[in-house]
C-alpha cells in the first residue's frame, strides 16, 4: 500500500451501528469532536433507519442502505449551514440509528387481583398475566420528543409506563365484560382485541405502536 493510499483510507468514515443488546431502541454514533468527514459512508441496515441532526435539527433520514454523507447530497444540511456551495472540510453533526423492529415478548401482569363480579359466582379475584409487543410508529417524533439527548435508550426505559398501561386496561376490560369466570377462557379473543382498543389510542401521543 502507498503513502497515498494510506492516507486515504485514514480519511474515510464509516459510520454503522450493530445493537448486540436486542433491547436498545436508540444509539447516538459518537466520535472523536463530534466530526464527520465529507463523504462518509454512513451504513442503516434492515431494521433500522439512521438521523443526521445538525446543531438540534434533523438533517435527513436514512433508511436501510448504504449512503454517501456529503453536504452536495444533503441539501437539508447545505441550508441548515447556509452553504450554498458545499463544504469539503469535516462537518460537526449527531448520526442517531433507531431500530425500526419489533421488540416482542415484553411481559405484563397484575401485581394485585382483580376483584369481579361473575354473574353465576359472585365476587371473584383474578390474576392476569401474558406478553406484548411493541414498535416505533414515528421515528422522527419519537427521537425528538421521547428520546431527547440520551445516548441510548432501552426499551426498558418506558416498559414500566407500558407495563401499568396494559394492567389497568385488562382490568377494567375484565370488570366490564360481565363474562363468567367459567367461561372465561373462550372469551380470551374478544377481551385481547377489547383491550388492545383500549390500549392504542392513549400510545399515540408516545408514538408507539402496540401488538
Amino acid at each position: 500500500m502507498s503513502f497515498r493510499e494510506f492516507v486515504v483510507g485514514e480519511l474515510i468514515d464509516v459510520i454503522d451501528w450493530i445493537d448486540e443488546t436486542g433491547d436498545t431502541m436508540v444509539s447516538r454514533f459518537s466520535r472523536p469532536k463530534n466530526e464527520i468527514k465529507n463523504g462518509a459512508q454512513l451504513i442503516v441496515r434492515p431494521g433500522q433507519i439512521a438521523m443526521l441532526v445538525d446543531q438540534g435539527k434533523i438533517a435527513d433520514v436514512f433508511k436501510p442502505g448504504r449512503h454517501e454523507l456529503a453536504t452536495s447530497n444533503i441539501p437539508m444540511l447545505s441550508t441548515l449551514r447556509g452553504w450554498k456551495h458545499g463544504f469539503k472540510s469535516p462537518f460537526k453533526a449527531d448520526v442517531i440509528f433507531l431500530n425500526t423492529k419489533q421488540f416482542t415478548n415484553r411481559k405484563w401482569g397484575t401485581s394485585n387481583p382483580v376483584i369481579v363480579r361473575d354473574p353465576e359466582l359472585g365476587p371473584v379475584r383474578l390474576r392476569a398475566f401474558g406478553t406484548y409487543a411493541i414498535r416505533v410508529e414515528n421515528a422522527q417524533r419519537f427521537v425528538e420528543e421521547i428520546v431527547g439527548t440520551n445516548s441510548h435508550f432501552l426499551v426498558d426505559a418506558i416498559a414500566d409506563q407500558l407495563r401499568n398501561l396494559v394492567v389497568t386496561r385488562v382490568s377494567e376490560a375484565l370488570a366490564d365484560g360481565n363474562v363468567s369466570v367459567l367461561d372465561l377462557a373462550r372469551e380470551y379473543p374478544e377481551l385481547g382485541g377489547r383491550v388492545l382498543g383500549r390500549v392504542k389510542p392513549e400510545l399515540e401521543p408516545i408514538l408507539l405502536e402496540l401488538r
